[in-house]
């Protein structure tokens, strides 16, 4: 976990807080609308989308992957219902994990990935809680041989002063505008936060928001760029790890540009 201090290490000189776009389910608009709004923007992001929704598609995804997006690991997305109940077998957790693993290496190189839990839909906002903290508290400790971070569905933001990477928050952009996506990050400006807001649809699907308000939002993230880190969760990881051994920050991440293909 890192110490009081050691967010220094964490954002490049000059940053105030760290954001991360996560895009959860492998919707077919994560595709068609939102690589396109954020390749022309320079902006990567992480992508949790289940094994089979890449395979529908393996060459888009590599694109992806190309551009520095991180294909993250999203072994449970297929098994976890709306109401946050896992319907995978306990003993089969580790294996789900390590056959998506070898999966995205194969297709797209191998190199560290972060783990995405799906974010329970349903319900009161503490009853989503409690599911996504059960759901969290089921996973076991070998998983954090196969990924270097851990996305939970617990809703809520991230001090970079004392983090633990396998048990990061996110916060929900299911129907906002662009200004409620500010108004959160600009509510704690002044603090070493690390947001991560994490997308199901944009401008389709339920729940879905729109595109419209999607593009102005990552305009407004690529115009402040000077202040505001935006970093895919695994690179994020690795920079916590760093920091824990006294490293600082990487700048903005250009080797993330330059994936080696298979």
């Amino acid at each position: 976990m890192v110490s009081v201090g050691a967010s220094s290490r964490v954002l490049p000189e000059g940053k105030r807080f760290a954001v991360s776009l996560c895009y959860d389910g492998g919707s077919p608009s994560h595709l068609e609308s939102v690589a396109p709004c954020l390749e022309a923007l320079g902006l990567q992001a992480t992508f949790y989308a289940p094994s089979t929704a890449i395979l529908d598609n393996p060459t888009a995804w590599r694109s992806l992957a190309d551009f520095g997006h991180e294909i993250g690991l999203a072994p449970y997305h297929d098994w976890v219902a709306d109401d946050g109940t896992l319907e995978a077998p306990s003993e089969s957790l580790v294996a789900c994990a390590e056959d998506d693993l070898r999966l995205l290496n194969e297709l797209f190189g191998a190199r560290k990935r972060s783990l995405g839990l799906p974010l329970p839909l349903e319900g009161s906002a503490k009853l989503r809680r409690e599911r996504a903290e059960a759901l969290a508290g089921l996973l076991p400790a070998e998983l954090l041989g196969i990924a270097n971070g851990l996305r939970t569905g617990i809703e809520g933001t991230n001090d970079l002063r004392r983090i633990d990477p396998f048990g990061l928050r996110t916060l929900p952009a299911l129907s906002q505008t662009a200004d409620s996506l500010r108004g959160v990050l600009e509510r704690d400006r002044a603090k070493p936060c690390w947001h991560i807001l994490t997308f199901h649809g944009v401008g389709c699907g339920d729940p879905a928001v729109d595109a419209v308000e999607h593009a102005a939002f990552c305009l407004w993230l690529a115009e402040n760029r000077t202040t505001i880190e935006v970093a895919t969760v695994s690179e994020l990881c690795a920079r916590v790890a760093r920091a824990e051994n006294g490293v600082a920050a990487a700048g903005d991440s250009e080797r993330a540009r330059t994936v080696r293909k298979p």
